[in-house]
């Protein structure tokens, strides 16, 4: 599954989900989505709050997702952009990513760089707890 990783200038996308901005980069995300098939789209920018260096925002509509509030998916692919494009040397290799913020469910991922190796972790909750359960069957 292809993810589509956006840097951003914009910081108001990460703050009010009912500004113009929020609308236009969701409304983006959903169209790049469908045009290209693409499992998500993260968009993220660099904070100067003390809390993190990076807020991320990721949505995936193809799949019915509208936002993700906490994806690790995503904070490995803006890792991997990050040490691609070398900017990981602006923040460190050991770095915190909050998203969810924009629709009351923030959190916090940490993340660390280390040549081809990206590790993230931080705190769960869990939200779903299933079974599934395999007939065995004859195709």
């Amino acid at each position: 599954m292809t993810k589509f990783v956006i840097p951003s200038r914009e910081r108001g996308i990460f703050l009010d989900p009912e500004t113009h901005v929020n609308l236009k980069i969701t409304t983006t995300h959903h169209v790049l989505s469908a045009e290209t098939q693409a499992a998500g789209v993260t968009v993220f920018g660099r904070t100067h709050d003390t809390a993190a260096h990076l807020h991320v925002r990721s949505f995936a509509p193809i799949l019915g997702v509208p936002e993700d509030p906490v994806c690790g998916s995503a904070k490995a692919s803006v890792a991997a952009y990050l040490a691609h494009t070398g900017v990981i040397r602006e923040i460190g290799s050991d770095y915190m990513a909050r998203q969810g913020m924009a629709i009351g469910r923030a959190g916090q991922v940490a993340v660390r760089v280390s040549g081809n190796d990206i590790r993230i972790g931080g705190s769960a909750i869990t939200c779903i707890d299933s079974r599934l359960r395999i007939r065995s069957s004859n195709y």
